[in-house]
Parts: C-alpha cells; sequence; structure tokens
C-alpha cells in the first residue's frame, strides 16, 4: 500500500467514525486504524526520511488540507477526532521504535 493510499483509507475510517455512534477507543474501530498504521511503520513511511512522512504531526496536516470541508461544527468535530487518532498514531509509533530496540 502507498503512503497515498493510507492516507486515503485513514480519512475513509475517520469519515466512517464520525457518521458512527461508537467511539473510536473501541477495540474494533481502533483495530482497523491500527492496521493502517501498521502497514504505514512496516513499510518505512513513519521514517523521517520518508515523503510523504506519515507521522501523526504530517498526517495532521495533510488532513487540514484535504479534510478540510464542511461547517465550523464539522470542522470541530473532525479536528477532534483526527487529535485523537493521530495522537494514539503517534503512541503506537514511540511503542514500536522502543520494541525494535530492545
Amino acid at each position: 500500500m502507498t503512503q497515498e493510499e493510507i492516507i486515503t483509507r485513514l480519512i475513509d475510517c475517520l469519515d466512517f467514525h464520525l457518521h458512527s455512534t461508537a467511539s473510536v477507543h473501541q477495540s474494533h474501530y481502533k483495530n482497523n486504524i491500527f492496521k493502517l498504521f501498521r502497514e504505514a511503520y512496516n513499510s518505512g513511511y513513519c521514517e523521517h526520511t520518508s515523503r510523504p512522512l506519515l507521522t501523526g504531526d504530517a498526517l495532521r496536516d495533510a488532513l487540514q488540507v484535504r479534510w478540510n470541508t464542511g461547517g465550523a461544527d464539522k470542522k470541530t468535530q473532525r479536528q477532534k477526532l483526527a487529535n485523537d487518532v493521530l495522537t494514539m498514531w503517534d503512541e503506537w509509533r514511540y511503542a514500536w521504535d522502543r520494541m525494535r530496540n530492545y
């Protein structure tokens, strides 16, 4: 899967979660996002030399450009969801980086 495909699938997952009543922290939903993280990490897309880089901050920037439509309420909901998900993304990256060193 390419970086572009991962970004597109992440946006699809986030859009799905916005229209769902379930929390993104529930196991099933979190697992879908984790699979994308795992693909990005194992493909080397989280390495600082990767372009585009798929870290939480880089993804946040990409989401702002591609996912910036709708009214103020929708933008606020999207920002909150993106922050929750991308915080998890960076936590997973931190943990996996540490595991590689052991």
